[in-house]
């Protein structure tokens, strides 16, 4: 017996496009969450929030607070300050997940883009789900029946 690392020995396709990678990831996250479109739909904006506007909103925080309190010059370098803190801690945890992951750093920042997208995916899996719409993967039509709540 033996292990081996394949690192870069193997090649994975599974989606040509977006679109085909669009219905499949709607199949799996709708199985991931039991079929709920309740259950889709808190996740899609938990990731929306968490993953793009509360990093947006840090990015802003930081210029927009020392312009609203320009007037108290301590206070705004202390907002301006917890602001570029609070962007270097998330930058620095998306830098680990990516080191940690083998992706090229310079991907962390687009975990903002990537968190949008998500949500899109999860949003459009829960209103098919509402409206009993089948996802088509893979040359099969996927009936995934009545929503569950």
């Amino acid at each position: 017996m033996g292990l081996f690392f394949a690192d870069g020995l193997f090649h994975c396709r599974m989606y040509a496009d977006w679109t085909q990678f669009r219905r499949g990831w709607k199949r799996i996250y709708t199985e991931a969450a039991s079929r709920k479109a309740k259950r889709l739909s808190a996740w899609g904006l938990r990731i929306r929030w968490l993953g793009t506007i509360f990093p947006l909103w840090m990015l802003a925080a930081g210029p927009l607070g020392a312009l609203i309190i320009a007037r108290d010059r301590d206070a705004r370098w202390t907002v301006v300050a917890l602001s570029v803190v609070g962007l270097l801690i998330w930058l620095g945890a998306l830098a680990r997940i990516t080191w940690l992951a083998h992706a090229p750093q310079w991907t962390a920042p687009l975990h903002i883009v990537g968190a949008w997208l998500t949500a899109d995916v999860l949003g459009e899996a829960a209103r098919d789900l509402r409206s009993r719409t089948p996802t088509q993967w893979g040359g099969r039509e996927y009936n995934l029946g009545a929503d569950k709540a």
